[in-house]
């Protein structure tokens, strides 16, 4: 579980970096404010496709490891994320 925890902190954290990274460098007609970043970052919602790719991996001692923590973070973004994105966007706009 503590594994699991870790991979959601690692899978938010890497989908800020590869938000933010290309709104600073890009010139945008209209800069993101720092709202619209958290509302992309929360609502990158992962699923099928990450479960399919962790069930490819052919059977060894890690597969085991990482179908769970990959199952983890999916049920995570479905549930958590995916049920508090409307309120986490009607607390940015106001």
């Amino acid at each position: 579980m503590t594994t699991g925890i870790m991979a959601i902190f690692v899978v938010l954290l890497a989908r800020y970096i590869s938000i933010k990274i290309p709104t600073l460098l890009i010139p945008f007609k209209e800069k993101f404010t720092h709202g619209t970043i958290i509302i992309l970052v929360w609502g990158g919602l992962r699923g099928g496709v990450s479960i399919a790719l962790a069930l490819s991996i052919s059977e060894s001692i890690q597969r085991t490891a990482i179908v769970a923590i990959t199952y983890f973070v999916v049920v995570f973004s479905i549930v958590i994320q995916g049920l508090s994105i409307g309120t986490l966007a009607r607390h940015i706009r106001t």
